[in-house]
């Protein structure tokens, strides 16, 4: 996943932080929406976690390595 700073945004864009806030809270709102609608009641039975797996094994190996 990539990050980028509000203000990065702001500059590339050409609008405030305050209407990127904005959408943010919008977006935050319908997200909230669809997980009360569809995944609050998702019945899992089985999960994959390779993902998290390599990234525990990549922090464990830095830590090594730094400590």
């Amino acid at each position: 996943m990539m990050r980028v700073a509000i203000k990065d945004i702001t500059r590339f864009i050409g609008i405030s932080e305050e209407t990127i806030g904005r959408w943010i809270k919008k977006a935050a709102g319908y997200l909230q929406v669809l997980h009360d609608r569809v995944l609050k009641y998702l019945k899992v039975t089985e999960s994959q976690v390779d993902e998290v797996w390599s990234f525990v094994l990549m922090k464990k190996k830095t830590a090594q390595r730094n400590g």
